[in-house]
């Protein structure tokens, strides 16, 4: 990784493609070559990127130092050269109702489908169920990856009259929350239970090539890699599972939920951190299209006080 770095890094020096890192003078760097190397990195990547190759440049500078090849002042001007700021209003996005749309389309045909479906035609595979329910929780739910792999069977709960709720726990401030889902990202929950079985355990289970089912917990990393395999194939490479959480908070914020309830929702410590994405209700409130407003979680009820002690919170 830090010979790529520092390959590149020789590219952008001498203007040329064909320039490596054994062709440059290290020791000849000085501030004005790091600025304009800052600009030229700040405007071709992302800011951890740029950062990290920065990073290996002022450690090859602080090399030559100790070797004494440069003065100790000149290469303390040289690794002094700040990092890239990241802008933060270019990377909070939300996801609209079209890109909704393509993803559970990419769910429901990323592991192809069975035969013999209920109708004599071909029937979602347990990846596809698998998929659509995973995306419809992050969306209708707002988990974090680390609570969505916790999430057990136990934790769905179907009330006596009809309603269903969710009980999250909460891994920023240790508790439990509960979530009364829309119906819609229930009945995609119960399509994928269907075919998962009942057996205790976690909710979501890895699926191999085959399409058999593993009782066992997905990972964080295989969780991430899901919601990006899908964006792939929506052709939407930037959306990730974060932006999925700032879709659902955005979207509680723009229906109008006090932020009292959207801290107690999203399961933030404070409701000062929903109020950042207070930018992105605009939107979320333009967005009026059904496949946006059906994952919206539903209006508390009075039954849910009661909810919150039998679990014990």
């Amino acid at each position: 990784t830090v010979r790529q770095s520092l390959d590149l890094v020789a590219t952008l020096l001498a203007e040329s493609d064909e320039a490596t890192a054994d062709m440059v003078a290290w020791h000849q760097i000085r501030r004005e070559h790091m600025q304009r190397l800052r600009q030229k990195l700040a405007d071709k990547f992302k800011p951890a990127t740029a950062n990290k190759i920065l990073s290996c440049v002022r450690s090859v500078v602080r090399g030559c130092w100790k070797a004494n090849l440069i003065s100790r002042a000149t290469c303390r001007t040289v690794v002094e050269i700040p990092n890239v700021s990241p802008n933060r209003a270019e990377e909070l996005r939300v996801v609209s109702g079209e890109q909704i749309e393509a993803l559970f389309a990419a769910a429901m045909n990323s592991t192809g489908q069975r035969a013999n479906g209920g109708d004599g035609g071909p029937s979602p595979s347990p990846g596809c169920l698998r998929d659509a329910a995973l995306l419809a929780t992050l969306l209708g739910i707002g988990l974090r990856r680390t609570e969505a792999v916790e999430l057990q069977l136990d934790d769905l709960r179907i009330e006596p009259h009809g309603g269903t709720t969710i009980r999250v726990f909460d891994s920023g401030c240790k508790c439990d929350r509960i979530i009364r889902p829309s119906d819609y990202v229930v009945q995609l929950i119960r399509d994928w239970i269907a075919i998962r079985g009942v057996k205790k355990g976690p909710l979501f289970l890895p699926v191999n090539k085959s399409g058999e089912i593993i009782h066992r917990h997905l990972t964080d990393q295989a969780v991430y890699d899901i919601i990006r395999r899908l964006a792939v194939r929506a052709k939407l490479p930037h959306i990730t599972t974060r932006d999925l959480r700032r879709t659902y908070v955005a979207g509680l914020i723009a229906s109008g939920r006090p932020m009292e309830t959207v801290q107690q929702l999203a399961g933030y410590a404070s409701w000062l951190t929903g109020s950042l994405y207070y930018r992105l209700t605009e939107v979320a409130a333009s967005d009026r299209s059904e496949s946006f407003a059906k994952f919206l979680p539903k209006r508390p009820q009075s039954a849910e006080a009661s909810q919150q002690k039998e679990y014990g919170r």
